[in-house]
Parts: C-alpha cells; sequence; structure tokens
C-alpha cells in the first residue's frame, strides 16, 4: 500500500482557488488528522481537484483523500465536504483557506497568499495526534518522532503567540503523557502478575 495522499481546498461555483496537498504514511492516515505530514507539489493533484471542482459545481472547501499506487498515480477514496484537518499547515505555509468562506460569503476573492515565516518548511507536526500516537508505543513512537524532526524542516500546529492557547494545550499534551505514563506502568504491575500466576501454577502442577 502506498503513501495517503491528501488534497484540499476552496471552490466558488466551481472553480478552484486555491488549494494544497500533503503526504503521510498510510498507517498514519486512519482516526483523523495524521501526526507527520509532508507538502506535496505535483499539479496533476491540483488538477483533479479543479476537474471534480468544475464537474459538481462545488461551491465551499473540499478534501480528497487519495492513495499513491506503485506506478506514481493517485487513485480517489473518497471526497469530503470540508477543508482538511491539517489546514494549519498550508495557514503556516502562507495560504489562508478557511478565510475564503469570508470572501465566499462578501464575492470578493482578494489574494489570500503571504511570505510565511518559514519559506522552505516541508514538513507538518500536529502536535495533539502525535501525542495521543506516541501514548500508544512511547519508546518506538518517540525515536520516530524525533527521526521526522531530524529529516524536515517543520511547522507545528500550535501558535505559541497567543500564550492562552499555548498553556491550555501544553497542559492537555502533559496530561496525555502522564496518562499513558500510568498505563505502562499498570500493563507492566498487570503482565508481572500475570507470570507470577504461570509460574506458580506450573510449581504446583509438578509437585
Amino acid at each position: 500500500m502506498g503513501d495517503y495522499i491528501g488534497v484540499t481546498g476552496f471552490a466558488a461555483d466551481g472553480k478552484l482557488i486555491a488549494s494544497y496537498a500533503f503526504r503521510a504514511k498510510y498507517e498514519h492516515s486512519f482516526g483523523g488528522s495524521p501526526p507527520y505530514a509532508t507538502l506535496v507539489e505535483d499539479v496533476k493533484l491540483e488538477e483533479m481537484l479543479s476537474k471534480i471542482t468544475s464537474s459538481l459545481n462545488w461551491h465551499g472547501g473540499i478534501d480528497l483523500d487519495c492513495i499513491e499506487t506503485k506506478d506514481g498515480q493517485y487513485a480517489l477514496l473518497e471526497i469530503n465536504p470540508r477543508l482538511s484537518g491539517t489546514v494549519i499547515f498550508p495557514l503556516k505555509l502562507g495560504l489562508d483557506l478557511p478565510s475564503l468562506y469570508l470572501s465566499a460569503r462578501t464575492g470578493k476573492f482578494d489574494d489570500r497568499v503571504f511570505a510565511p515565516k518559514k519559506s522552505d518548511a516541508n514538513g507538518y507536526i500536529n502536535l495533539l495526534a502525535e501525542a495521543f500516537y506516541i501514548a500508544k508505543d512511547p519508546k518506538t513512537r518517540r525515536l520516530e518522532a524525533r527521526e521526522f524532526r531530524n529529516t524536515h524542516i517543520c511547522f507545528d500546529s500550535m501558535f505559541w503567540d497567543d500564550r492562552p492557547l499555548a498553556r491550555a494545550m501544553n497542559r492537555h499534551l502533559r496530561r496525555i503523557a502522564w496518562s499513558a505514563w500510568l498505563k505502562n506502568i499498570v500493563a507492566g504491575v498487570l503482565r508481572h502478575r500475570h507470570i507470577g500466576s504461570l509460574k506458580r501454577s506450573a510449581k504446583r502442577s509438578s509437585l
């Protein structure tokens, strides 16, 4: 199975106004936004989205879920009537897709592109999705998190200038990590008790 490819954009009366695409590992594509994504720049994806919005006379946000095939083509899985959950990624890259809803309301589609803080960024980390992902297998997935950061120039999903939001997010991330630590401790205790019970049963059977 190839990588998961997401294509999201905004159309007005069938005309595609703006779009962007990202790539994620297939195993990261289940259960909402992936923890890690990388930017994809392929005109074929934009053309695919444009043909769909034109054929359906689409008005509003749209999100395509695709799988990359072995020969480098894209197989369409589904169409979602909304923007992607990774919409913060293009926003930090300089493309404000959510604001196009306001533009559609007013009928004035101004230029929604601006200079990002990191013009060479190509990676995205959804901090909340990453916290839940790592919590399921901390030992292995912390290494994966470190590798992604080392091999990409990244934006994350947080707006650190918004201090109340940053504090709330930090508290939530700590709760996730604490919950995962407790679960690992409890699992270890139960595993130890189970092994001890098996040993005692084996010992009684040998008598």
